[in-house]
């Protein structure tokens, strides 16, 4: 989805498929934000000055408001997702083009997964030029990220896909990443579902490879949760992708299903609270594999011993993991 917004010297345009003492997301302060931004290695390069982390917590209580009106609860802000962001957004403004996909052509699940994130991830994009030159102060930086966001939220159905993003009941957390220079700016919104805490996983492996997906529901969520199902898709590696004619738009997964998991072969403990899932590549194509694990509340009618036919459907789940696996 495209739309574009235009003024005299001015041409916006957003895409997508996500004072008072401020709290910045509930339960997450500064100075635990800042301690996670020195601990994660990843996309060092992206990594954000504590003066950037105080801005984008301004654009955060602004998300949070908007979830607020319509009764949901708030998210967090996520360091790595952040990460993702900017490097996106950087190179986006690099190469003077807008979309989902990245040069290399990536999707967000992608570029999240390969800087070692292994939640659910989902965006929304933002875009503003001009004629003439732009402020690049700290300011002026706060105040297009809210109009970015200003905008999103204005979009009326059935035009109204960033808006249904940010208002997902899912997310947890979300990604905040910007770039400017004088003649454009570029903003994006990472929203990640966390509800599993996942063990290490090969990132690559070969055709024929087992690998046992291990991991555990998160304290917040394990009394109502619990893991419904696995669904892999495939896809081919990207090659030579013509990132400034991308689609506005993107899917959250291929056409191409793989392997899918019901819940009755599932191992979950739930005295622990634990699960264990193998997956098998034995009869794998090389290519990229896409992991989701959904997971579903009413934890106690989840059929993990079905007795006599039971059906399964991931409507109503939530998908909280976003692993790519390539297989050579």
């Amino acid at each position: 989805m495209i739309q574009k917004l235009m003024s005299f010297f001015l041409l916006a345009l957003v895409i997508g498929f996500y004072q008072p003492e401020k709290t910045y997301g509930g339960s997450s302060p500064l100075e635990k934000l800042l301690e996670q931004n020195d601990k994660i290695k990843a996309l060092a390069k992206y990594k954000d000055s504590e003066e950037v982390i105080k801005l984008k917590l301004e654009n955060l209580d602004e998300i949070n408001e908007s979830r607020r009106v319509y009764g949901l609860g708030p998210v967090k802000l996520d360091i790595l997702a952040s990460r993702v962001a900017n490097l996106h957004c950087v190179e986006m403004l690099k190469y003077n083009y807008m979309g989902h996909w990245n040069k290399k052509g990536y999707k967000p699940y992608h570029r999240y997964a390969f800087a070692g994130g292994r939640d659910h991830v989902s965006e929304n994009l933002y875009m503003k030029m001009t004629t003439s030159s732009f402020d690049q102060s700290s300011e002026s930086v706060l105040d297009l990220m809210a109009e970015g966001h200003g905008l999103f939220m204005a979009e009326i159905a059935p035009n109204d896909g960033h808006k249904k993003q940010v208002l997902r009941r899912e997310h947890t957390h979300v990604g905040i990443g910007y770039a400017i220079n004088n003649k454009g700016f570029r903003y994006a919104q990472e929203f990640v579902d966390r509800y599993v805490k996942l063990k290490p996983v090969a990132r690559k492996v070969s055709v024929g490879d087992t690998i046992i997906l291990k991991g555990k529901m998160l304290r917040r969520v394990r009394k109502k949760y619990g893991p419904y199902a696995l669904i892999i898709y495939y896809e081919p590696v990207p090659r030579q992708f013509n990132y400034k004619r991308q689609p506005g738009s993107y899917g959250d997964f291929t056409n191409s299903r793989y392997l899918m998991v019901p819940p009755w072969k599932i191992k979950y403990n739930r005295n622990k609270n634990t699960f264990k899932i193998k997956i098998k590549f034995k009869n794998a194509r090389k290519g990229l594999y896409y992991i989701q694990l959904y997971i579903r509340d009413n934890v106690k009618t989840i059929p993990y011993k079905p007795r006599g036919r039971v059906s399964m459907n991931t409507q109503n789940a939530i998908s909280v993991t976003g692993l790519v696996i390539e297989v050579k």
